[in-house]
C-alpha cells in the first residue's frame, strides 16, 4: 500500500544476488500497484526481480506465490515437477511411503481385507509423519516398548 523505502530497497539490494521472489501484499487494495515496487532493482545478472502481487486478506495470487517459490526446485526438464531431496534420511522416508502406498494400492487391486491395506497405508502415514516432525522417534520407541514386555 506504499511505495518502497530505503529500508525496503537495501533488503532488496541484500537479495538481488540470490533467487528471491517479491511477494507484493494488498492487491485487493484499490490504491495497490504493481508500480510500488522501483523496477529498476534487478538481480546481479541484470534480470528483472520476481514479483508477485497477492492479498492476504482474499487468498488471490497465493496460488502464483507458491509457484514461484517452488520454481527454483523444479527437477529440471520445464515440467516443474518434483522437488530435490538433499537429506538422506528424508529421501528414505519418502521412498518408504511411497512403498507402501503402492503396496496398499497392488492390495486393493488383489481384493485384500480392507485390515491388510490399512497397515500399508499406516506405515506411509508413519513415514510421513517423522518427515515433517509429527511423529517423532521417541513416539516410536515408545510405540514399540508398550506393545512388549520386556524382562529378565
Amino acid at each position: 500500500s506504499q511505495r518502497t523505502n530505503e529500508e525496503d530497497e537495501a533488503v532488496l539490494k541484500q537479495a538481488a544476488s540470490k533467487t528471491h521472489v517479491i511477494a507484493l501484499n494488498k492487491s485487493d487494495l484499490p490504491t495497490f500497484s504493481n508500480e510500488l515496487v522501483d523496477h529498476r532493482l534487478r538481480t546481479t545478472n541484470g534480470q528483472p526481480t520476481n514479483t508477485v502481487s497477492v492479498s492476504a486478506a482474499t487468498e488471490e495470487g497465493l496460488s502464483e506465490l507458491r509457484a514461484a517459490i517452488l520454481k527454483p526446485f523444479g527437477n529440471g526438464n520445464g515440467a516443474g515437477e518434483g522437488l530435490l531431496i538433499t537429506n538422506a534420511r528424508h529421501h528414505d522416508l519418502l521412498v518408504r511411503a511411497m512403498s507402501s502406498i503402492a503396496s496398499s494400492a497392488e492390495l486393493i487391486r488383489d481384493d485384500a481385507s480392507e485390515e491388510i491395506v490399512l497397515i500399508g497405508l499406516h506405515n506411509a502415514l508413519r513415514f510421513i509423519g517423522e518427515l515433517t516432525g509429527e511423529t517423532t522417534t521417541e513416539d516410536m520407541l515408545g510405540e514399540i516398548f508398550s506393545t512388549f514386555c520386556i524382562g529378565k
